[in-house]
Parts: structure tokens; sequence; C-alpha cells
């Protein structure tokens, strides 16, 4: 161990830690610094020397923390509220009308939950698909928690070119969107079914960086592929 490591921080011990990138560590340990991982290893070699703190986590397994690449935080209270679906296009048909019967507070209320289950689950990044933008504009200051990167949901059915006023809002929204993200946000353009080549241009026109990645549904259910391949099916009569 370096003479800069035997004081640094802390040192933990676990029954295993996991480290993903290379084979679990049984009786191991690691040194963490005001949240930073310094060092792995088992336990007999990083206690070696040192002259620090030691936390013993007992039989706890440590791993990195999970990322949740899509996630809609927004709908987290309406865990239970829609009843028992037949199939993806019902289920989509209750989802809008439940989304219209709800008021911001109901929205909000719902976003920060889901935000504060993420840590106690073991969610320390998450990438969340946000379609009521609004509530970008209700918080007071982006709320503590995971890493968190916002995708602007977008869905436009009409294939006209999008009026300025339009494209000036979409730029205001990902303003705001950027203050929440860890980095840049992204953008979600909700599913090939609910965009146009108008709304891919002009996404296409807003601020560009590797860092804004963008995020599509494509066809996952039955009833999408039929929509898709077919042009029939619940789905195809449902947009029709």
């Amino acid at each position: 161990m370096s003479q800069s490591l035997k004081a640094s921080g802390e040192l933990f011990r676990c029954r295993l830690l996991l480290p993903i990138s290379s084979p679990p560590v049984e009786d191991a340990a690691f040194i963490a610094d005001n949240g930073i991982l310094l060092a792995v290893g088992p336990w007999k070699d990083l206690r070696k020397d040192w002259t620090g703190s030691i936390t013993d986590l007992q039989e706890r397994v440590v791993l990195p923390g999970l990322v949740n690449p899509h996630v809609h935080l927004e709908y987290t209270d309406m865990l239970g509220e829609l009843p028992s679906q037949q199939g993806f296009t019902n289920w989509v048909d209750q989802m809008v009308q439940l989304k219209r019967s709800w008021e911001p507070a109901q929205y909000q209320h719902s976003w920060l939950k889901g935000l504060e289950q993420q840590i106690p689950c073991g969610t320390t990044t998450l990438a969340d698909t946000l379609s009521h933008h609004a509530l970008l504009g209700c918080m007071a200051k982006t709320p503590r928690g995971p890493r968190l990167k916002i995708l602007l949901e977008w869905i436009h059915t009409q294939d006209d070119p999008l009026p300025s006023s339009s494209m000036d809002r979409m730029q205001h929204t990902l303003t705001l969107a950027d203050q929440w993200s860890d980095g840049l946000a992204g953008s979600s353009p909700h599913a090939p079914y609910t965009t146009t080549p108008s709304l891919w241009e002009a996404l296409g026109n807003l601020p560009q960086s590797p860092e804004r990645i963008c995020s599509v549904h494509l066809a996952e259910s039955v009833e999408e592929i039929s929509y898709f391949q077919e042009a029939n099916g619940p789905l195809f009569d449902w947009l029709s």
C-alpha cells in the first residue's frame, strides 16, 4: 500500500465484494475518502500497515451502485391505479386517460417520491424519461439524490413543420432540463408511431453534444410489431 493511502479516508471490511470488472473478492476490503473509492482488494492485504479508521460491514455484500437507464419517475404514484389491462393498446389508452386527470401537484409528488426510492434500492445513477415538462419549472432547485440524466420525451403526430414558437419552447425546456441533469440533458422522441420527420428535424436543430443522449421506444410488444409490420391490430385501429 502506498504511503498516501495508509491513513487517507476510511477502510471498510465486508464479507464479499463484487467489482463487476473482475472476479468477486471474499473477505474483502475497500478504502473510500469523501465518497471516492481509492482501493479495493482482500482484507488481509489492505489492512497491512493501515493506521486510519476501520468500519466492519460484517456480512454485507458490496457492489457498485445500480444504473437504471430508463425510468419514468413521474409515474411512481400510478402504481396500482390502473385496472387489469387486455393488451398493450388497452394499457396505453388507460394510461393516457389517467395522465390527463392528474393535477401538477400530483406529478410533482410522484416524481419526488420516485427519486427518493432510488438510493435505498441501490440505484445511484438513472436516466429519467420525463413527459410532464412542467415539472422542470415548479421545483425550487435540483433535488438531492442519485446522479440524474433527464431525457425529455417528445410526441408529435402532425407532419407539419414546427413553428418557431415551438422551437423556442423546446430550447427553453432543454435549458431547464440541463440544470437538473448530471451533465447535459437528452431527448426521448417517444416512438416511431408518435413522432414525425418534422419533429426529428427540429430535434436536430437543438444544441448538440455527445452528452445529449437520445432514447426511443422501438417496437416491443406484439401489438406494436403488428402495427409496424402488418399495418393492423388493436394499436393500428386505436391510432387510426
